[in-house]
């Protein structure tokens, strides 16, 4: 099977590639980087995704495509090229005839005025319906490798932080590994039909608080939750490299999360609780 996978350098594109490579799919990885990628026997392919040719190069006669589409909270109009990359995509899709797609989205992206960067995704879910025959929009919840990527701050400083967002403020949080295997049994499958939606929802809601708790317990010191301002997540994400855009939408995601406008649409079910949890994956990360 000749899977196409886009954003095969970030964190998702990476554990899929590796769960795909296992199973012996036959591999076409995308990247604007291809130093991230390391994936023997695969045909590796560098460009932008914001380019139709590359898109459309990249994805002809294959079975399957994976595709996520970046924000770019760095660029000055993230949602105009969000846009790009979903008229990009669907033009591949029509014009490659594909015949499976799974589209990784967001919780939240039922919403036809989503907040923040989900609101391209739910223009992109649409824009990808109206061309696909098979397809899956998978609607994972919060990432609790956003969580592990402050490992060091929490070591350091005993304090985790995110903005706008209230301690008690309870949250599907799901792992990047969960994402990538879920997909990859789609993407391996040619058992379904039609066009579907999967929320990816962990294995139980957590707060922030108790996010700081499990914390606390993997680095064996006392960790605890305190949201930024916005003043504050402002200038941290000025520092980063954020324009005003990408930072208004950042924010406008949180808040979001934060009055629960983006809580899954989706049931928690056997199908959408996924294994691994927050402390296995923040163990993994403290070990590293």
């Amino acid at each position: 099977m000749r899977i196409a996978i886009a954003g095969a350098g970030g964190r998702v594109g990476r554990a899929l590639s590796r769960e795909l490579a296992e199973a012996g799919a036959e591999l076409v990885l995308m990247d604007r980087d291809v130093s991230r990628i390391d994936v023997p026997g695969a045909d590796i392919r560098e460009g932008a995704l914001e380019s139709p040719h590359y898109v459309v190069a990249c994805t002809e006669n294959i079975d399957a495509l994976f595709w996520i589409t970046p924000g770019g909270i760095d660029l000055a109009d993230p949602l105009e090229f969000m846009d790009t990359l979903g008229v990009n995509v669907s033009a591949s899709i029509a014009g490659n005839e594909i015949p499976r797609i799974v589209n990784v989205s967001a919780a939240g992206a039922h919403i036809p005025t989503a907040a923040g960067f989900v609101e391209g995704l739910h223009d992109n879910e649409e824009r990808m319906d109206d061309f696909a025959g098979n397809i899956v929009h998978l609607r994972p919840g919060f990432f609790m490798d956003d969580i592990a990527g402050r490992m060091g701050a929490m070591r350091e400083t005993g304090q985790l932080r995110f903005p706008l967002l209230r301690g008690d403020r309870a949250m599907p949080m799901v792992a990047i590994a969960d994402i990538a295997y879920a997909a990859a049994q789609l993407l391996l499958s040619d058992q379904w039909e039609g066009h579907h939606i999967l929320g990816l929802h962990g294995p139980t809601d957590l707060t922030p608080d108790e996010a700081a708790a499990i914390a606390s317990e993997v680095l064996d010191r006392s960790v605890s939750y305190v949201p930024q301002d916005e003043a504050e997540a402002r200038a941290e994400l000025e520092r980063i490299g954020a324009s005003q855009a990408g930072a208004n939408l950042l924010l406008d995601l949180y808040r979001g999360l934060d009055d629960g406008s983006l809580a899954p649409a989706e049931e928690r079910t056997e199908r959408t609780t996924t294994p691994t949890t927050l402390h296995d994956v923040l163990t993994q990360a403290a070990d590293l």
